[in-house]
């Protein structure tokens, strides 16, 4: 017999009542993700309302469960993580949605909440936002034993939780079925790779992420009108003939878009186009390497994240100039902001020892 999954699958527990949930007529689907989501008011939020191909639709805010794991096997009394996300879709009685075609609207919801607020464990686990390792430290000599519990997290990149303004914000993008934006999905690959105290792979994210968001934005704004000479070129060349840092220091402005130097927003680094080439510089010997320059420290390595996440912001900024489509944030919120920290701590916890005898 064939293997269908790379584990056990569990079929779902017999149904019970629920005491709770129904206000209206309707149906509710109750999705549970095991995944943590970053959110910190314990307010009612508005649901996120929206018509997808005739059908009302309506997103309750999502509720978040942290709830510690006790392992059978294990031989001391320190908990595992365990994070739950409870996302629940609630239509009108005239609209039947099956638990897939819900599950395809829920999927998108994540995928714009991890956009948005660069939340980028969302689908992967909770690496960056739960402990490193949990454990006990046994030590025996003879009938003497000593106990104690450690825990070590490593918060690599820490992000501003989800806000209902952000929620609220995602009515648009899934109303209007918006494409979740590869440039940014990958750069939230990359902070996954920080979390993760992969440096050389973070590295070549971030270097992808801001060569495919340039590149997309001039072929986009070279197609639009009005025409001009420069346009037609770029057209001509495909967008293939130039290197990273004309593109980034040149075709903007030939092109009628503002000059990445002279791009500003909250929160980000002066020296933002001279990290994000040095960043190029550093994927492109990465990509044919394998490691990174002597001289690059992890340190460099987390700073260039931030002009990464910069330079996604001046694309994004430029298309709505020019009427590309784009995604929508709320006034005063940009992915830029979200990022609070990018480093290579690690924090060490333990308790205290407890001694005692063997029978």
């Amino acid at each position: 017999m064939e293997l269908v999954s790379s584990g056990p699958i569990r079929t779902p527990v017999a149904p019970a009542f629920p005491q709770r949930i129904f206000s209206a007529d309707g149906q509710v689907i109750e999705y549970l993700v095991s995944c943590p989501m970053h959110t910190i008011d314990t307010l009612d939020w508005r649901p996120i309302k929206f018509a997808l191909n005739g059908m009302e639709i309506n997103l309750q805010r999502p509720i978040h469960v942290s709830t510690p794991y006790h392992p059978e096997n294990r031989a001391g009394n320190e908990n595992a993580e365990a994070f739950c996300t409870i996302l629940r879709v609630q239509t009108p009685p005239a609209v039947d949605l099956s638990a897939q075609d819900g599950w395809s609207i829920v999927e998108r919801l994540l995928e714009w909440i991890r956009i948005k607020c660069r939340h980028y464990w969302v689908f992967h686990g909770f690496t960056g936002f739960g402990a490193l390792y949990r454990g006990t430290v046994f030590t025996k000599s003879g009938h003497d034993l000593s106990v104690q519990n450690v825990a070590s997290y490593a918060p690599g990149v820490v992000v501003r939780p989800l806000t209902e303004a952000i929620w609220l914000s995602i009515r648009e993008e899934l109303e209007n079925e918006t494409e979740i934006p590869v440039s940014d999905a990958i750069f939230c690959d990359a902070l996954l790779s920080v979390a993760a105290r992969d440096e050389i792979k973070a590295l070549l994210e971030a270097g992808v992420a801001v060569e495919v968001a340039m590149t997309q934005l001039l072929k986009e704004v070279s197609s639009i009108a009005p025409t001009s000479s420069a346009k037609k070129k770029f057209i001509s060349q495909k967008g293939e003939c130039d290197r990273f840092v004309k593109k980034l220091t040149e075709w903007p402005q030939l092109l009628g878009l503002e000059r990445a130097s002279d791009f500003k927003c909250p929160e980000m680094h002066s020296t933002w186009v001279q990290s994000v080439l040095e960043l190029y510089r550093l994927r492109n010997a990465a990509a044919h390497s394998g490691t990174l320059k002597s001289t690059t420290s992890t340190t460099d390595v987390m700073s260039l994240m931030f002009a990464a996440n910069t330079l996604l912001e001046y694309c994004r900024v430029q298309r709505t100039r020019v009427g590309l489509k784009n995604y929508s944030m709320p006034d005063g919120n940009t992915p830029v902001q979200q990022i609070l920290s990018c480093n290579s701590a690690l924090i060490f916890t333990n308790t205290g020892v407890l001694k005692g005898q063997l029978s």
